[in-house]
């Protein structure tokens, strides 16, 4: 956890990508960018039945607390998934928010539709189409760690996550 209480997902070392365009993003290894970029430039079938596959957790988007305002730092992962998409025209995908189970079920859901339609603006603010782009608030639900009962798993559950929903 780092000291806003952000859960930091571990994440690879640094190296260069470069998209169809020619244009070359530095990302990490297993990122969410990575997994993304693997799944539209490789083989991957979107798995249309089970809608709680193929969650990619946004390792570096954190917001200010109790907020749907993104913190500064969180502008870059979001920009590299917009570089990303741009890239792969076909592509949507769904941002789903997700929260601890920490108050008001109905105010973290809520919350948690505003965080996830905040990364959902953002990325239309960096040109992928809005057609392309879902989000949803799930609150509570499907937590990482479901005990929900230590500091360090309830920041595990706060998070935004996305899927591909078609390629």
């Amino acid at each position: 956890m780092d000291a806003a209480g952000n859960f930091v997902r571990k994440v690879g070392d640094l190296f260069d990508i470069t998209l169809p365009s020619g244009l070359k993003l530095n990302i990490a290894k297993d990122s969410a960018e990575d997994q993304l970029y693997t799944q539209l430039s490789g083989d991957f079938t979107v798995n249309t039945e089970d809608k709680t596959q193929g969650w990619l957790n946004l390792n570096g988007v954190f917001f200010n607390s109790g907020s749907a305002e993104l913190t500064a730092e969180s502008s870059k992962q979001v920009k590299n998934i917009a570089a990303i998409l741009k890239e792969y025209p076909a592509a949507n995908i769904k941002v789903g928010g997700y929260t601890d189970n920490t108050g008001d079920a109905a105010g973290n859901k809520t919350l948690s539709a505003q965080r996830a339609e905040a990364v959902a603006k953002l990325l239309v603010a960096e040109g992928v189409p809005a057609a392309s782009v879902a989000s949803e608030g799930y609150g509570s639900e499907h937590p990482e760690c479901p005990a929900n009962d230590t500091d360090i798993c309830k920041a595990q559950n706060r998070r935004v996550a996305l899927r591909l929903t078609a390629k």
